[in-house]
């Protein structure tokens, strides 16, 4: 599941504790090629609750407060990381990822339709009074889904997996996210994520 900046911030303001690792993404390009690694910082995936206990306990990660989730929040959405994390509702830890070594952001620029593969349960709209063209929300587009069209962006929303980077980009403010209609609410929890696969398989 992708969610936007807004979505992030809610969990990290109600949960704890809260703890920061090493994206092991970007962390393994870097060991097997110093010249592949993208620049992007590498100290940003979260976790929370119960998973941020998990990670403190075994040293894999460091405790951190509220206000410093917040600021590699603000760091990650700078840079034009997306947020990943798993198929559920109640989640226990965060990736913020890049395009160009992300496994997940990776196996899903290989599907057919992206949006449909991985989504935030929002797209976004444009408002054309407020775009002055400028294609910010191109560049930042992970996924390749914004083209221009006769001086305006468009969306492709098989490919738009709703991260909400353009918006939080757009100098104008001329891009909002609103909820996207057709795509499945994720499982509540893991028992139930375990028991929606099962009968996927069973089907």
């Amino acid at each position: 599941q992708i969610h936007t900046y807004d979505q992030v911030k809610r969990y990290i303001e109600t949960s704890s504790p809260l703890a920061v690792s090493t994206c092991y993404c970007r962390h393994q390009a870097k060991l097997l090629d110093e010249a592949s690694h993208c620049g992007n910082p590498d100290e940003v995936c979260i976790q929370f609750g119960a998973g941020a206990a998990f990670v403190i306990d075994r040293k894999m990660g460091r405790a951190i407060s509220k206000a410093e989730a917040m600021e590699i929040l603000d760091l990650a959405e700078n840079a034009g990381l997306v947020h990943c994390t798993n198929n559920r509702q109640e989640i226990d830890f965060l990736c913020n990822c890049c395009s160009c070594h992300c496994v997940i952001l990776k196996n899903a620029k290989g599907q057919p339709k992206p949006g449909l593969a991985v989504n935030s349960g929002f797209q976004p709209i444009l408002n054309a009074e407020l775009c002055e063209s400028c294609e910010v929300c191109m560049e930042r587009c992970p996924m390749g889904a914004i083209q221009m069209d006769e001086s305006f962006p468009t969306m492709d929303l098989d490919y738009c997996i709703g991260c909400g980077l353009c918006a939080t980009g757009c100098p104008t403010g001329a891009i909002a996210m609103a909820e996207r209609l057709g795509i499945p609410v994720p499982p509540e929890n893991n028992k139930a994520l375990k028991k929606a696969i099962r009968e996927s398989l069973a089907s």
